[in-house]
C-alpha cells in the first residue's frame, strides 16, 4: 500500500513530512495488537498539533494518529522525556482548536527513527469520545 495525497494522514492544506507518514503507516501495521490491548478505546485521528513543554524551551509540530477522551498519541522526530508536562494545541473533530495540559506517559523509538509518544490529558476531554468521530 502506498501513501498518497488522499490518505488520511494529510489534513487540510498541510502536507506532512515523509518521516511522520512512514512512522504512522508503520504503526498502522505493527500497532494493531497494541491498540487492541488498550483499556479504553481510541479513535484514529490524524491532525498536526503544536506541542509546548513546560518551561517554554520546546515548541514543535507533531502529528497525531489516535486520540481518546483521556489521551493522545502522536509521532515526532525526537524523544520526549517521560513525566514531562506541557500544553498542546489540537483541533477538536468539529474544527475548533483547544489548548490542553498533558503529561508524557510513553516515548518509544520506531524503526523509522521517529518516536511514538503517548500523552495523558490533565482533564478528561469528551470532545474526543468515539461518538464524535462517526
Amino acid at each position: 500500500m502506498s501513501i498518497t495525497e488522499s490518505s488520511p494522514v494529510f489534513t487540510g492544506n498541510t502536507r506532512w513530512p515523509a518521516g511522520a507518514i512512514q512512522a504512522i503507516f508503520a504503526l498502522g501495521i505493527s500497532g494493531s495488537d497494541l491498540i487492541e490491548k488498550r483499556k479504553l478505546p481510541r479513535s484514529s485521528y490524524a491532525v498536526d498539533i503544536q506541542v509546548l513543554l513546560q518551561g517554554g524551551d520546546f515548541n514543535v509540530t507533531a502529528y497525531t494518529h489516535s486520540v481518546s477522551p483521556e489521551a493522545v498519541s502522536f509521532v515526532i522526530d525526537h524523544a520526549l522525556p517521560i513525566g514531562r508536562r506541557g500544553r498542546l494545541h489540537i483541533p477538536r473533530p468539529d474544527g475548533h482548536e483547544m489548548e490542553l495540559g498533558f503529561v508524557i506517559l510513553r516515548c518509544r523509538k520506531l524503526s523509522s527513527g521517529w518516536f511514538d509518544i503517548s500523552a495523558h490529558f490533565q482533564r478528561r476531554q469528551p470532545a474526543f469520545a468515539e461518538f464524535n468521530f462517526t
